[in-house]
């Protein structure tokens, strides 16, 4: 602001996302060139308080801040969608969210969720770990094919059938010399 002294008030819009106090409600500032030569009042524009904001399964549980504030959201593990929420001029914080792992799938830190690798699996959303398929013990076998997202579900073999192999492969019918009871 410029003025003479004796000048008329010299009035101040305060840019878009400030205000008076940082308020968000009068964003004009009005002042007077005094005698001295400084201006009247001491009120000056800052920024606006945004409303508080909540990301679901995040480190994100109330983000806080003025306009253009950032903040750093980390999701959940078993979550994908980590990002930066800024404060914007209109009061807000843009919007992150985080979405569960799709069975099948883990994530840890917010990262993006990730397939279970080869022998594991992650039953239900949400996962942040994969689980060991379970291995059948000797006279028990697979009674399903396990994948991704399926464990292993063993039962006793039959009669006449046998699995010594202590893994996650069905019974077999006994051959040649072998027998079952």
């Amino acid at each position: 602001l410029t003025a003479d002294s004796g000048d008329p008030a010299v009035t101040a819009t305060c840019d878009t996302g400030y205000s008076v106090g940082g308020l968000g409600q009068d964003s004009t500032v009005t002042r007077t060139c005094q005698v001295d030569g400084t201006f009247s009042g001491s009120d000056q524009c800052q920024a606006n308080t945004c409303a508080t904001a909540t990301v679901a399964n995040s480190n994100g549980t109330s983000i806080t801040g003025t306009t253009g504030t950032d903040v750093v959201v980390t999701c959940s593990n078993g979550y994908e969608g980590s990002g930066t929420a800024t404060c914007g001029t209109n009061g807000t914080f843009n919007t992150i969210s985080c979405s569960p792992c799709a069975a099948g799938k883990k994530s840890t830190g917010g990262v993006a969720c990730s397939d279970c690798a080869g022998g594991k699996f992650a039953a239900g959303t949400g996962n942040a770990t994969c689980t060991d398929h379970t291995t059948c013990v000797a006279g028990q076998g697979a009674t399903n094919t396990p994948d991704a997202t399926t464990n292993t579900t063993c039962a006793l073999c039959p009669a006449g059938a046998v699995n010594n192999a202590g893994d996650t492969t069905a019974c077999s019918a006994c051959t040649g010399s072998t027998y079952a009871k």
